[in-house]
Parts: structure tokens; sequence; C-alpha cells
């Protein structure tokens, strides 16, 4: 008997050191942040904060959708329902101001936010704006973690990880350049990567760098017509953040476009490696297949 509770004993310990296990699964979409908050609270400030932070529009798409869908409730209507969803933040006069990892459920991010008579609105904002940076990464990496590894040809070639997921067909596979396709015959789905070098010099690289990319995609991404293919469209603003752009592109002499999402590592002084993905989705949202974009590329 003694032997038994021991074992017991044992195997509940490695199940909360685990963690993991004893846990349940999370739910919900890593696309959705619950919003625990009062009336009272919420009608301040943060109703502004959180949707100027977490609500704003998803960058470089004609139309507009928000990074994450908000979901508001009161903290008497927060059940255990709602304690299992993988994206919570928890809004109080006295709330503890943190980040848990897997408090309710695995995994899951819970963010503690305070609004009382003393909260400044920047500081505040600015939490909202870091918090929203960290469940972004969140949710590139459950979306990376989709697709296998990185292509070891990509790799070798041109020293970047790429993830070059099951459905897409290779067209393309050399030192140069790497071109990979998804483009279903039942489908207007059309989906394609392009990894390839450049030399750039550093005087005007924006401009430069615009210009070598269009030529690459010239040759590259052409239509059923002579005078058909990819540009990337110059009357709508790039969203340019570290070295991530992302904006729309266009098919010469026809009616066709949507957004692409690209990504410029410096290989040396004079060289870059370019990695760009684009999309052609016509009639549906876009912003999943641009974070998609993020997490492969």
């Amino acid at each position: 008997m003694r032997n038994l509770i021991f074992v017991l004993f044992i195997a509940f310990l490695f199940s909360c050191e685990g963690g993991k296990k004893i846990l349940p699964e999370s739910t919900g979409s890593a696309n959705e942040i619950i919003v625990v908050v009062s009336d009272e609270i919420w009608d301040k400030y943060p109703s502004k904060a959180i949707k100027e932070s977490f609500a704003k529009n998803y960058p470089g798409l004609l139309q507009l959708e928000p990074f994450f869908k908000i979901i508001r409730i009161k903290p008497a209507e927060f059940s255990t329902i709602f304690k299992t969803h993988q994206n919570i933040i928890l809004i109080s006069e006295n709330q503890l101001q943190d980040k848990n990892n897997n408090l309710w459920a695995y995994p899951q991010i819970v963010v503690g936010l305070q609004w009382n008579a003393e909260s400044d609105r920047k500081k505040f904002i600015e939490k909202c704006e870091s918090y929203t940076t960290i469940f972004y990464q969140n949710q590139l990496q459950k979306e990376s973690e989709k697709f296998s590894e990185s292509n070891k040809r990509i790799k070798k070639n041109f020293g970047i990880d790429v993830k070059i997921p099951s459905e897409y067909t290779i067209i393309v596979d050399s030192t140069s350049i790497f071109w990979a396709t998804f483009n279903p015959i039942k489908s207007d789905l059309i989906k394609q990567i392009l990894v390839f070098k450049l030399k750039v010099n550093e005087i005007n690289f924006q401009e430069n760098l615009i210009i070598k990319v269009d030529s690459v995609l010239e040759k590259t991404l052409k239509g059923k017509g002579e005078n058909n293919f990819v540009q990337i469209e110059k009357r709508f603003p790039l969203e340019i953040s570290t070295n991530t752009y992302r904006g729309l592109w266009k098919m010469e002499k026809k009616f066709m476009g949507g957004p692409f999402l690209m990504k410029i590592r410096k290989k040396n002084q004079e060289e870059i490696i370019v990695s760009i993905g684009i999309v052609f989705a016509p009639g549906n949202q876009k912003k999943h297949f641009i974070i998609e974009m993020d997490a492969i590329l």
C-alpha cells in the first residue's frame, strides 16, 4: 500500500512539473483576444487604447482588417469557458501588471493591465502596444508550427530560414533564385514565394530596392499576355517595419493584384537576400494569408 501511495505521489509531482499535462488545451483563435473589464473602467480610456492598439488595422492591405478581434466581457461573465481561451487581457483598478503564460490552459497568454484614477494614458497605451507585439509574435509562432522545417536548399544557397509548405510546387531552385507556387486548378487562390539575391547601393536604397525587385518580378511572375507581369503597386504606400515590407502588387495590363510581404537580409556590404510572398485571393479577406507569409519567410 505504501509503495502504491509513493508511486502515485511521484506521478503527481511529474504531472505538476510538466504543467502542460494537467492544464486543459486552450480554446479560441490566436486571432481573438478576450478582454475582461467592468463597464465603469471600459467606458473610460481603456476601451480607446485597446481598440487603437490591439484592434488597429493590419498594415499593407487594401481592405480594413484588424490585427485582433476583441471580445470584451464583464468580470461576472468570466467563467471557466472563457478562462481557457489562449489570449486574455484582465483590466481592473488593482490588477497586477504582468504577463503569465499558461495560467488556466496550454498554450495561453494572460496579460494584466491596471487602470485607476492615478493611471497615465501614455504609459497605458505603450503597454498595450508592447503586448500587441507579444500576441502577434505568438500568433506567428503558432502559424510557423504548422509547417515543416526550413527548406535545406534555400538555407544552403541563401543562408536564410524559409519554410515551404508541402502543398507548394517548386518551379525554380538555383543558387540565384528560388521560386515556389501554390496554384490549384479549381481555385482562384494563388500564392507565390520567391527568394533571390540583389546588389543594392546604400544611396537611394529604398528606390533602388523596389526597382530591382520589380525587375526580378517582371522576369519571373508573368501573366498570359505578352506584357502581363507582376510589379509592386506604386500608388499604394509601403508599410516598412525593420526588415519587413508590406504593400500591394499589380499585374501590368491586367485587372489583377493583391497583397505582398517582403523581407530583406543583408548578406554583405553590397548584397542582400530578398524573400517575398505574393497572394492573389479575390473575394477573400487577406490578412491570414499575409500572416502565413510572415511566418513562412
